[in-house]
């Protein structure tokens, strides 16, 4: 494995001014402000302050939670919110902070405040805007990340209708697509992505059915050729793979963010199931490829 494990927390049953830790898919790490941000499936944002014992991850509180509104101060009638990603959340300044908010259902990427107001809606490219692109309702735009060079990115949860179908894509808001090969065809989904600090991407993928079938959760990593027209991928590594047949209590993990120092957290939607947990996973990168780390 690429990856050692800094602790797993249950935040299942917790909640902050009536909005519990249900259905979370979407994580982003503010620095300045030391909060861990966390977004609902069901249009809310949770504000929590983890705590370490040096590099452990040791408990987490609920802090503050916004609904998500929109441009008439209104909540969403399709919120259904996925991937998350935030804007000046390391610049040494505090309060400044927006999150990037991606959804299905209704495609779309959304910049707000971290009280949930509405700020700006992104354009998507065209084969990218409208749902019957997509290979069904729930399988729109999963993720969303910020890359430094190559702006605003996202991910489809499964292959587009239209191209290469069977390979799973990653896009940015102009219109060019990389496209990779997921680690099983017949049945993995991307379900985010985060930026490294040397400008590779972290993939989130499941390998998952029901409650009832054993699942993996993979995480995999890409370096994106921004010059390549045809949409290459330079590299594709397999960094870990936790499979619950093999002992791993891991359950649907969709959302990544990162810390620091080559330190992640993951955290997984239980769906608002009661046999599924919401799991914050503290992790760090510990494998290199070609020297890089």
């Amino acid at each position: 494995m690429g990856i050692r494990l800094l602790g797993t927390l249950d935040l299942s049953g917790l909640t902050v001014k009536g909005l519990a830790a249900h259905e979370l898919s979407g994580l982003a790490w503010d620095e300045d402000d030391q909060i861990l941000y966390a977004v609902s499936d069901k249009g809310y944002l949770l504000h929590m302050k983890p705590s370490f014992q040096g590099e452990i991850l040791m408990d987490i509180d609920l802090v503050d939670a916004y609904r998500l509104r929109n441009e008439k101060g209104k909540p969403p009638k399709h919120p259904d919110a996925e991937g998350m990603d935030i804007f000046n959340g390391n610049n040494g300044v505090k309060n400044d902070a927006e999150l990037l908010i991606s959804f299905e259902i209704i495609p779309r990427i959304i910049r707000y405040s971290p009280k949930g107001e509405m700020i700006k809606r992104y354009k998507l490219p065209k084969n990218l805007n409208k749902i019957n692109d997509y290979d069904y309702k729930n399988a729109a735009l999963e993720s969303v990340v910020i890359h430094p060079e190559l702006g605003i990115l996202t991910a489809p949860q499964l292959g587009l209708r239209k191209g290469l179908k069977s390979m799973r894509s990653i896009h940015d808001l102009k219109g060019k697509t990389w496209y990779f090969n997921p680690f099983k065809k017949e049945d993995c989904s991307t379900t985010d992505l985060e930026l490294v600090p040397d400008g590779s991407l972290l993939i989130l993928e499941r390998k998952f059915s029901n409650i009832l079938v054993p699942f993996q959760t993979i995480l995999r990593r890409v370096w994106l050729d921004p010059g390549d027209k045809n949409g290459a991928i330079k590299e594709t590594e397999t960094i870990a793979v936790l499979d619950s047949t093999k002992g791993w209590k891991i359950d649907n993990f969709e959302g990544l963010a990162y810390h620091k120092k080559n330190r992640f957290f993951m955290i997984s939607d239980d769906n608002n199931n009661i046999f599924q947990r919401t799991l914050l996973i503290y992790f760090e990168l510990v494998n290199q490829v070609n020297g890089k780390l």
